[in-house]
């Protein structure tokens, strides 16, 4: 069992006029730069699509899309800047109300179990009964950076009076589908205060990001042969919600998503308005690619598996772009700390 929710928006009379059909409609417009080609590629009428486009231009009161004229193909259709921008803002709530509403049907639904922060501090949390056996999420923590632009160790650099990475230990230790995790290090430091916390941590000398990539999944596989699959977290990125793990693990669960990368979405509100994305840490890969992630090319990253097979990525929005920044200057360092801390 396992809840089912679709978010629509109504007009004044209650009646809907936009949801994952005009969404999807507007993205194929998008794609393929013409209504009638959009409606042909869903199976759908043209003179519908019309219809559902026309119709939630009378609530919104700006237009969709314009009209384009001329050129090879005889012209078509565009999205507007408006339409990007309230597209941008429906996906967002819509991903809030689907994870709102997940903790709630896990609330009355689920069993209730307790868990436990790096720091040793107890919180109250809920696990679906159908994930426990069945599937085994792992998340591995990439700190093996040697902050060179930072000037020193960034990672045990104060933030908020704690080391950097305790941000990332806490985040990851408070979400109760991760069946197991792994501190990759090059540092002495992180490595004894990963270890002063009871957070599995392993220590190497390795100067590449494919080693220590492979060293950390090679760990975790032989302590769990069963994973079935494994995110890579950042230790620098102190602004992680435990709440966007969840979803990332929620979708790759629920949507049997190969691929589910965090991304972020931001409006430009001039010289016109415009939507851009953002995408980056935290990725998290199914055990399908694990082979790929264990002989990446030299100094490679997961990001390479990522370029390999674009279109099995899906994305996750963070609840703030902020989520997705990292630190490599105390200055960068400072700005992440004055910002409205998580949770």
């Amino acid at each position: 069992m396992k809840p089912f929710i679709r978010t629509y928006l109504c007009n004044d009379e209650n009646q809907r006029f936009f949801g994952e059909g005009p969404r999807q409609l507007l993205h194929a417009i998008e794609e393929t730069g013409s209504l009638r080609s959009a409606a042909l590629s869903m199976n759908m009428a043209y003179t519908k699509a019309l219809r559902i486009i026309r119709s939630a231009e009378a609530t919104l009161g700006f237009p969709l899309t314009v009209r384009t004229t001329g050129g090879k193909g005889g012209g078509g259709s565009q999205m507007t800047a408006e339409a990007r921008e309230f597209l941008a803002k429906y996906e967002a709530y819509r991903d809030a109300c689907t994870e709102s509403g997940q903790q709630l049907y896990e609330e009355f639904f689920c069993r209730r179990k307790s868990v436990f922060f790096s720091s040793g501090t107890q919180m109250s949390s809920f696990t679906c009964l159908q994930n426990s056996n069945d599937v085994r999420i792992a998340c591995i923590i990439m700190a093996s950076g040697l902050g060179k632009r930072f000037g020193s160790n960034k990672l045990m650099a104060s933030f908020h009076g704690a080391p950097l990475i305790h941000s990332v230990l806490d985040v990851t230790g408070s979400v109760p589908l991760f069946a197991d995790r792994l501190v990759v290090t090059r540092s002495r430091e992180v490595h004894d205060y990963c270890q002063s916390f009871g957070v599995p941590v392993l220590l190497h000398t390795l100067p590449n990001r494919n080693e220590a990539l492979r060293l950390g999944l090679t760990h975790l596989l032989e302590k769990c042969p069963d994973l079935s699959g494994c995110l890579f977290a950042l230790g620098d990125q102190p602004l992680l919600r435990p709440r966007t793990l969840e979803r990332m693990c929620r979708r790759y669960l629920e949507c049997k998503a190969p691929i589910v990368q965090l991304c972020s979405v931001q409006m430009a509100a001039s010289p016109e308005p415009s939507v851009s994305t953002t995408v980056g840490s935290p990725i998290l890969f199914d055990r399908a690619y694990f082979d790929e992630l264990l002989h990446l090319p030299e100094k490679a990253g997961g990001s390479h598996v990522l370029r390999q097979h674009p279109d099995v990525v899906q994305y996750v929005t963070a609840e703030v772009p902020e989520e997705l920044m990292d630190v490599d200057t105390p200055e960068e360092l400072k700005r992440l700390e004055n910002l409205v801390t998580i949770e």
